[in-house]
Order: C-alpha cells, then structure tokens, then sequence
C-alpha cells in the first residue's frame, strides 16, 4: 500500500471529501498502509463499497480554447473521485 500511496499524483484536484493525494502522502505511516490495506481487501472480500465511493463530482470542461464556450458539445465531462476510490481502483489491479 505505501507503493500505491506514492505514487499519487500532486497537486491533484480533490472531490468532495476535500482530501487530496497530498493529505495521503504526507500522512503516510505503516499504521496507515496496514489499515488501508486491510480495509481495501475486507471490501473486495465482502464484495461491497461504501456508498461514498460512488459519488463523483462531474465538471464541464472545454474541449479547446478556441472553441464557443456557448456550445454544449464544445465541452467534455471530468469526474473527480474520491482519493480512496483511486486507490482501491490501483490496489485491485496490483493484485
């Protein structure tokens, strides 16, 4: 887990919760790993999320400088998730 915690992303919008991969890193102690670790593989083992894990915060981005910022279509969706979801995402794929 102390892997995956490095390497976070600074200076990385946070979502909802306010937490950031700053929070993550300059927090980062073995207690942390460990109960990170245990808590990731307990919700893979029960197969379920907690319902915050879900949430996303979903801003409007323009596709170019160039383009009208009065057109819908001129614009892509960004979904910011939760700092932990990433991590869970990166925890299941190193497993």
């Amino acid at each position: 887990m102390s892997g995956l915690i490095n390497s976070l992303t600074n200076n990385c919008a946070p979502s909802y919760d306010g937490i950031t991969s700053e929070h993550l890193k300059y927090g980062k102690s073995d207690a942390l790993s460990t109960v990170l670790s245990h808590l990731f593989s307990c919700m893979l083992s029960w197969k379920t999320l907690p319902n915050t894990f879900y949430i996303g915060v979903i801003v409007p981005v323009l596709k170019k400088p160039s383009l009208s910022s009065n057109e819908a279509n001129n614009y892509r969706p960004i979904r910011f998730s939760s700092t932990f979801s990433k991590r869970l995402e990166f925890y299941i794929a190193s497993c």
